[in-house]
């Protein structure tokens, strides 16, 4: 591939991540963004992505779609 286009890839790649990301996070803020969580005392840190992917996932082990993305969570597991 010839490096120009690896180049374009990557950028759309990475643009692409950004966006998903900023999009979950304006979804799942962390808790201590939400006035209604209080924060925990004794608790341990997590950094914010985990924080937000925490939200992501109880809200889809809640969903309609709570059976695939426990298998999808499954098999991550187990690779």
């Amino acid at each position: 591939m010839p490096e120009k286009k690896r180049v374009g890839i990557q950028a759309i790649s990475e643009a692409s991540q950004e966006v998903w990301w900023n999009g979950i996070h304006a979804l799942f803020p962390t808790k201590g963004e939400l006035s209604i969580d209080p924060p925990k005392e004794g608790g341990t840190e997590m950094d914010e992505d985990d924080q937000v992917f925490e939200r992501f996932s109880d809200f889809m082990k809640e969903g309609g779609c709570k059976e695939s993305f426990s298998a999808l969570v499954d098999c991550l597991e187990d690779t």
